[in-house]
């Protein structure tokens, strides 16, 4: 499937709004849905705790995203405080760690690149930042197409996951249908 699949939509939301994130790092967010969904989640969280129509928040929800086609989208500028533009391998550990994120979204993206490099990045990024959880969910069968949708610069299935990758790490697992979702911490 191209995009997440639907049914984990309010699990995802359900799982981060519960972790009470203060700065979010949204990867690979394609068209943004859970940046729109979580901000919403979130500030309608925090109205009904002020009771106010018009709530004051105090989260961030920023991106990194590879694909140019998605960096100019005008509802991208919207949905999201900050922008990373590029490959996040590319970043140092040290450029996104000052950005102090306690919640990484990482949904539908690990799959897009070799295990072993996500499981370093995860390695070094819970070194920088010991407070962060990875929220994480990628296809229990991925697709292994050959085209590069949205552009030759967004990289396509690299990687099949499973539970057993994940147990480098301690993980809370959420098993549904079609998906592993999963929160390092």
């Amino acid at each position: 499937m191209m995009t997440s699949f639907p049914e984990n939509i309010p699990i995802i939301l359900n799982i981060a709004a519960a972790l009470k994130p203060v700065q979010i790092l949204d990867i690979g967010p394609g068209f943004g849905k859970f940046g729109l969904m979580l901000r919403e989640a979130l500030i309608s969280i925090e109205a009904e705790k002020q009771n106010i129509a018009i709530p004051k928040f105090d989260f961030g929800i920023d991106c990194a995203e590879n694909c140019r086609y998605f960096w100019h989208a005008p509802w991208h500028q919207f949905i999201y405080d900050h922008h990373f533009h590029g490959d996040i391998f590319k970043f140092t550990i040290e450029h996104i760690a000052e950005r102090k994120y306690d919640l990484f979204l990482m949904i539908d993206v690990v799959e897009h690149a070799p295990k072993d490099k996500w499981l370093a990045w995860i390695r070094d990024m819970r070194v920088a930042l010991p407070k962060a959880r990875f929220l994480i969910s990628t296809p229990k069968k991925v697709s292994f197409y050959k085209t590069h949708f949205y552009g030759d610069d967004c990289p396509i299935h690299q990687s099949q996951w499973s539970w057993d990758d994940f147990k480098v790490f301690p993980f809370q697992a959420y098993d549904t249908k079609n998906s592993m979702i999963v929160v390092v911490r």
